[in-house]
């Protein structure tokens, strides 16, 4: 199955989905616009969403700042209904 999107497209939920498999550990920060980023990919490629070895220490105030900020900036460029589009043509969904 290739994401969440596309086994809850076929089956109306994702009660039973497992992810494609594990991904490489990463050394970003939570709470960073990398770390973001780095979550974003994987569930794009429907990869489980951490790793173990994931980075633990919290991302500093600046990069939680730059991350929100990101986010902020790309809900107002969009409504929900152009987001939803949005996230099904990039997931093949």
């Amino acid at each position: 199955m290739r994401n969440v999107f596309t086994y809850v497209r076929l089956y109306g939920e994702d009660t039973y989905y497992e992810p494609n498999g594990m991904p490489p550990a990463t050394l970003a920060r939570p709470g960073s616009l990398e770390k973001i980023l780095v979550l974003s990919d994987r569930l794009e490629r429907g990869l489980a969403m951490h790793h173990p070895d994931d980075e633990k220490v919290l991302a500093t105030q600046e990069q939680e700042d730059e991350a929100k900020s990101y986010v902020a900036d790309a809900s107002r460029r969009s409504s929900r209904k152009d987001y939803v589009k949005e996230m099904q043509k990039r997931f093949g969904t």
